[in-house]
C-alpha cells in the first residue's frame, strides 16, 4: 500500500483566463502538479516540456472552483496551459511539488 504524503509546493505559476488559452512555465521541481481552478467555468489543461496551447479536448478537465492533482513524473522544465470552457474572469494556478494528498 502506498503511503500518502501531504502535497508540498516547490514552485507556483498562474495564468489569467478570459476566453482564450494561456500558457506559463511552471517553476520548481517535483513529480506532481496541483491545478487550482479559481474561475467560474471548467478549464481544460495540458502539460509539455515546451510551450503549448491547451484546447477544449486537452486531457485534464478541472471543474469550476476546484482542484486536481496530476502526476507528471520527474522531468525537467514543464509548461502548463489552460483553456476556459466558457468565459472566465479569474486565474488558474499550477503548483509543482511532491505529495499525494492536498
Amino acid at each position: 500500500m502506498a503511503i500518502q504524503q501531504p502535497f508540498k509546493s516547490a514552485g507556483q505559476a498562474s495564468v489569467a483566463l478570459t476566453t482564450a488559452s494561456a500558457a506559463v512555465a511552471i517553476p520548481g521541481d517535483g513529480e506532481n502538479i496541483l491545478i487550482v481552478n479559481a474561475t467560474g467555468v471548467p478549464v481544460a489543461c495540458d502539460f509539455q516540456l515546451v510551450t503549448l496551447t491547451a484546447v477544449a479536448t486537452s486531457p485534464y478537465l478541472v471543474p469550476a472552483n476546484s482542484r486536481m492533482l496530476v502526476t507528471i513524473g520527474r522531468v525537467g522544465a514543464v509548461f502548463g496551459a489552460a483553456f476556459p470552457i466558457g468565459t472566465a474572469a479569474a486565474s488558474v494556478y499550477f503548483m509543482r511539488g511532491d505529495g499525494s494528498t492536498y
